[in-house]
């Protein structure tokens, strides 16, 4: 919509987990090799969390592509409403193995055969769960029990939780301290600071623009900085937005003004302005040109007054007074 006004080659801001516009804070990083190492050295269980919007989906993306899917197969399970016997059942299918009929304990005996013969071909079985905040506690208790899945030295399977600050809170409840203890490495994604926020700004600005030129005028920048409070989600909603309000009116480096009135639309808190595009201003204003000329003209031209009512036409009429009649007897 706006990109060609402001010489972008596509639009900065658009709110996907787009692995071209990857931007690593230093928390983004520690989450990261915490990721890699855990894995790398089969630790078994590892539990990253952080605000909705901080970019967890992205940092398990950025791993995935990096991983050798040759000798690792990962179970990605991104609905956690469900029951341990369904979490063994979608391992196991994943895995190419027909689950058995049974109790969950059957198919937990199933897996723990189906892991040895992975780790004797040297591959690295991951299991990632997303918005791990959601899964029922149940299902949580019967997750410890993968966790017993080992050899002598090394865990047979790896167990990555990724969720909200509520999976913190989850696990620290007094029945699942059997599973908080077996949580080896651990990070938080804390939002960016204000620095990052604006790095992050740029840092994707400069990915879609052929020349580096300011967009956003440093009030306008602060404000969508502030207004977002370190949450790249959101930053990029408000982007997108101060653009888009940017280019209906036509500025090319937009004013705090402008992002003002675009945040103020985007949180509910003032309607938009209704803005006429330039060409149909333009043919409003030639319309009252026109009349105006034409009325001049009349002026001009002998014999003819341009002019409102007279003042006695105008003038109220006094109401005539009843006349009264006589009822003859």
């Amino acid at each position: 919509m706006y990109s060609r006004f402001y010489g972008f080659t596509t639009e900065p801001f658009q709110n996907t987990p787009d692995l071209d516009f990857l931007f690593l804070s230093s928390n983004h990083k520690e989450a990261l090799a915490c990721i890699e190492y855990g894995i790398r050295q089969r630790k078994g269980f590892i539990a990253i969390t952080g605000e909705a919007g901080v970019g967890k989906t992205i940092i398990l993306r950025s791993y995935l592509t990096k991983v050798d899917a040759q000798k690792q197969k990962t179970i990605y399970i991104l609905n956690p409403r469900v029951s341990f016997d369904s979490v063994l059942t979608t391992i196991l299918k994943e895995l190419s193995a027909e689950p058995v009929a049974g109790a969950a304990t059957q198919k937990l005996n199933q897996l723990h055969d189906v892991l040895i013969a992975e780790y004797r071909n040297d591959h690295t079985v991951v299991l990632i769960i997303d918005e791990a905040q959601n899964m029922p506690i149940e299902t949580l208790e019967g997750i410890r029990l993968l966790l017993n899945l080992e050899t002598a030295k090394e865990k047979l399977i790896q167990m990555v939780l990724v969720g909200q600050p509520e999976l913190d809170t989850l696990l620290n409840r007094y029945e699942l301290r059997q599973v908080r203890e077996r949580i080896a490495l651990r990070a938080r994604i804390a939002p960016l600071t204000k620095t990052e926020s604006e790095d992050y700004i740029d840092h994707r600005l400069s990915l879609v623009r052929g020349e580096p030129r300011a967009v956003f005028s440093k009030q306008a920048l602060d404000r969508i900085v502030k207004s977002a409070n370190g949450i790249p989600r959101r930053l990029n909603i408000l982007c997108d937005a101060v653009l888009i309000t940017g280019f209906e009116y036509r500025q090319a480096i937009i004013s705090d003004r402008i992002a003002k009135e675009a945040i103020a639309v985007f949180n509910g808190l003032s309607q938009p302005a209704r803005r006429l595009q330039p060409r149909y201003a333009v043919g409003m204003l030639s319309v009252v040109l026109m009349v105006v000329f034409y009325l001049v003209y009349l002026s001009t031209m002998p014999g003819i007054t341009v002019s409102g009512p007279s003042e006695d036409t105008v003038q109220r009429k006094e109401p005539q007074k009843p006349v009264l009649g006589t009822i003859g007897t």
